[in-house]
C-alpha cells in the first residue's frame, strides 16, 4: 500500500508510461491485498500469482475499452523500451569511444567483434521485449511482491503467511509443467500469431519459474557457505545462458525426480 502512495505521487511530466506505470502499480497492490485477505495465512506464491493474473486481465480488459486501445498502450511501452535500449547503446559507444578501449582493441582483435555484437544486441533486444512484456512485467511484478511480502514480514507483527524460504527450498506445484507443454504446443503447431504470442510469453514466465526450481537444487546439493554463495552469484551473471538452460533442465527434472528428496548433502544428515 506505502508503495502504492508512493507511486501515484511521483512526479510523471505528463509521461503516458508513467501514468500506466501508476496505475499498474496500484491495480497490483489493490489486487494482492484482496487475495491475501480471502484466503488468510497462505503461502506467498499461488496468492500472488492469483494477484498478477486478476490485475492483468482487469489491465487488459480497461485498455481495451480506453481511448486508443490496446494497440496505443503497446505503442506506449514499445517507447519505453526503445528508449532505454538507446540510452544503453548511447552509453556503449561512449565507453568504446575512450582512448582505454582503443588500446584494449589494439591488443586484442576480439574486441571489434564484441563491440559489433554488444549494439546488435542493443537493436534487437527491443524486439523481444515488446513481444514479451506480459511475461516480463508479471516477474517483475512477482518479483515486487516478494520483496514486499519479506518486508512485511520483517518489521510486521501480525503474519499474513509463511514467510519467504531460502531459495534452496524454492518450488512449487508441479502443474506447472503444464505450462511449459503448452507453451511448446502453442508455439510447435501452427496456429494465430496471437495464440504463438500468449504461449511464447507463457514459456518465458513458466521457464523462469522453473530456472529459479533449478537454482535452488542446485544450492541445495552444493550447500554453499555464505562466500561460497557470492562465488556462485559471480559465476551465474558471468555465464547466465550456460547456468540459466542447466538450472531450467533440473528444475523441469525436478517435477518428476524430485531431486531433494532423494539425497541430503552430508552437513545436513543427521548423525
Amino acid at each position: 500500500t506505502a508503495f502504492a502512495v508512493w507511486a501515484l505521487y511521483l512526479p510523471s511530466g505528463g509521461s503516458t508510461f508513467a501514468l500506466l506505470a501508476r496505475g499498474w502499480t496500484v491495480l497490483l497492490a489493490a489486487s494482492f491485498g484482496a487475495v491475501v485477505l480471502r484466503s488468510k495465512e497462505g503461502r506467498f506464491l499461488p496468492q500472488a500469482l492469483l494477484a498478477i493474473a486478476i490485475a492483468l486481465a482487469i489491465g487488459v480488459v480497461t485498455a481495451a475499452v480506453a481511448g486508443g486501445g490496446l494497440s496505443e498502450a503497446a505503442s506506449v511501452f514499445g517507447d519505453a523500451i526503445a528508449r532505454r535500449a538507446e540510452i544503453g547503446r548511447t552509453a556503449w559507444q561512449q565507453f568504446t569511444a575512450r582512448a582505454e578501449w582503443a588500446e584494449f582493441s589494439a591488443e586484442n582483435p576480439s574486441a571489434e567483434l564484441l563491440s559489433q555484437q554488444v549494439e546488435l544486441q542493443f537493436a534487437e533486444l527491443p524486439k523481444a521485449a515488446r513481444l514479451m512484456l506480459p511475461a516480463l512485467l508479471a516477474l517483475e511484478s512477482l518479483a515486487a511482491l516478494a520483496l514486499a511480502w519479506a518486508v512485511y514480514h520483517r518489521f510486521g507483527r501480525a503474519r499474513l503467511g509463511p514467510p519467504l524460504s531460502p531459495l534452496r527450498e524454492f518450488t512449487f506445484h508441479d502443474a506447472f509443467v503444464w505450462g511449459i507443454i503448452a507453451g511448446l504446443l502453442v508455439i510447435v503447431v501452427p496456429m494465430p500469431d496471437a495464440a504463438q504470442l500468449i504461449g511464447a510469453n507463457l514459456m518465458v514466465f513458466v521457464g523462469a519459474l522453473y530456472v529459479l526450481r533449478g537454482l535452488g537444487v542446485l544450492l541445495w546439493f552444493l550447500d554453499p557457505g555464505r562466500w561460497m554463495q557470492v562465488v556462485w552469484a559471480i559465476v551465474l551473471v558471468m555465464f547466465l545462458q550456460v547456468v540459466a538452460a542447466v538450472a531450467f533442465a533440473i528444475g523441469v527434472g525436478d517435477t518428476w525426480l524430485d531431486w531433494r528428496r532423494r539425497t541430503r548433502p552430508k552437513s545436513q544428515r543427521s548423525e
